[in-house]
């Protein structure tokens, strides 16, 4: 709720992605040779401040990449939003310098054809099966072959999120698919 009440408007999302900014700056400088990922929420890239402050970020653009959410922005103040969805303001991430990441493809703004659209200022698909959880399996198959074909077809990378098994890890494998993230591999620490 806090989150979204920053991005209720410009200027609170200014004081939000300064403190963003500053945070993750820390975190790279005591951290060398990581990469990192953040999430952008689409109604943060209809914002100046979310650019002004990411200019700060540009020194380690080579080690931060954007990740798009899928999350409909609430406050759509340009006419025909979702025939223009995002795709200015994600070239415009990708020209600063940053790599970036769709996350959740297939859900919300995500669409296969909004994505589509953009593919040539994206460096990774992000396809979660949490969302996929009560549906059959020959659909499941399907959608991570469609997202498996436009990735090939395009260069970019796609990442199966949500692996909670060593079956469906070796499955994802066993179909090419390297890259996988989820509490599988690592659960998520307690804050302190």
């Amino acid at each position: 709720m806090l989150y979204k009440e920053y991005m209720r408007d410009d200027a609170s999302n200014l004081v939000f992605c300064t403190w963003l900014v500053k945070n993750i700056i820390e975190i790279i400088n005591d951290n060398p040779g990581i990469q990192y990922s953040f999430n952008l929420d689409p109604q943060q890239l209809l914002y100046d401040s979310t650019f002004e402050a990411m200019k700060g970020l540009i020194p380690y653009c080579d080690r931060v990449m954007i990740e798009v959410t899928e999350s409909i922005p609430s406050n759509r103040d340009i006419d025909q939003y979702f025939n223009y969805s995002v795709r200015d303001q994600i070239k415009r991430i990708h020209e600063m310098g940053f790599s970036v990441a769709v996350d959740d493809v297939s859900s919300g703004m995500n669409s296969f054809n909004a994505v589509r659209e953009y593919t040539q200022d994206i460096d990774r698909l992000k396809l979660s099966l949490i969302q996929l959880r009560n549906v059959e399996e020959g659909m499941i198959t399907v959608t991570i072959s469609l997202w498996k074909a436009l990735a090939a077809n395009t260069g970019i990378d796609l990442v199966i999120e949500g692996i909670d098994s060593l079956e469906v890890s070796k499955w994802l494998l066993e179909n090419g698919l390297e890259k996988q993230q989820g509490y599988y591999f690592a659960t998520p620490r307690k804050l302190k």
